[in-house]
């Protein structure tokens, strides 16, 4: 087979063909298209400030209420609230709202988010009463008094004592001695701290122990040596056991004369 060579090229006696002109048309693009941008986002932003005034006056449908309650009255805190969801969602001040209910007593934190479109999603912590302060107070785990109105409801609770400011101290004081003579199955009824840094402690079995001032550690290690050996037989007859010695204790009895289990003079 023969393959033939075929060059390409203007045939002889051809003409050239002149190509025609292409129509062009130069559009001003730079004079319109920078207004209609800013025309375009301008209408953009209307309309975010549209829906942004449409939230704000958008009223709140729901609240989600979440937590724990023991003491707390859902009702009581819906009651609390209604006053500031008057407005709509985002005129809503969560800051006011949460201070609100962080007033009432057995409230201890509250926590609020807005969910969109009209929703309010609030998370309440309930106080934990941990002891009695005084008369007619509560503490919490922190040591912070509250004062919930009609508080009758734990009378089980530990009664806790001392001077304003004190908290933390003698319900830290409380938990030391708990767990020592809790594992004499003692039980701790109260501690109470005097105006001039005196420790009493009554247990379960209306005892008192009184401790004084000073050296609190070394005066319970001699009251649990003396219980261990003796004392345990004969406490539940015990009224008072006084540990303000050099290096012993005295006893009080219920039904017996005073009789003194210590020698040395007595001390704070």
């Amino acid at each position: 087979m023969r393959v033939k060579e075929v060059k390409r090229g203007r045939p002889r006696g051809a003409t050239a063909h002149r190509r025609k002109p292409r129509l062009r048309l130069h559009w001003p693009a730079g004079r319109w298209l920078k207004p209609l941008g800013i025309a375009v986002a301008l209408l953009g932003l209307a309309a975010l400030g549209l829906r942004a005034v449409q939230q704000v006056e958008l009223p709140v449908r729901t609240v989600s209420l979440q937590g724990q309650f023991r003491y707390l009255d859902a009702q009581a805190l819906e009651q609390a609230m209604a006053p500031l969801l008057r407005d709509g969602l985002l005129a809503v001040s969560l800051g006011e709202l949460r201070r609100t209910l962080e007033s009432l007593p057995w409230v201890e934190r509250a926590l609020i988010k807005r969910k969109w479109p009209d929703e309010l999603t609030v998370v309440v912590v309930e106080q934990v009463p941990i002891a009695w302060w005084g008369e007619d107070r509560l503490i919490n785990h922190r040591g912070e008094p509250f004062s919930p109105a009609g508080a009758t409801l734990e009378q089980s609770l530990p009664r806790l004592e001392g001077p304003e400011g004190a908290e933390v101290e003698v319900m830290q004081r409380y938990f030391e001695l708990q767990s020592v003579l809790g594992k004499r199955d003692l039980e701790v009824r109260s501690v109470s701290l005097n105006a001039l840094g005196g420790w009493n402690v009554t247990l379960k079995s209306d005892v008192e122990l009184v401790f004084g001032r000073r050296k609190l550690t070394e005066k319970l290690q001699r009251f649990l040596a003396v219980y261990d050996r003796k004392l345990h037989e004969y406490l539940a007859q015990a009224e008072r056991v006084d540990l303000r010695y050099q290096n012993g204790l005295a006893v009080r009895w219920r039904h017996q004369p005073a009789s003194s289990l210590a020698s040395g003079d007595a001390g704070v």
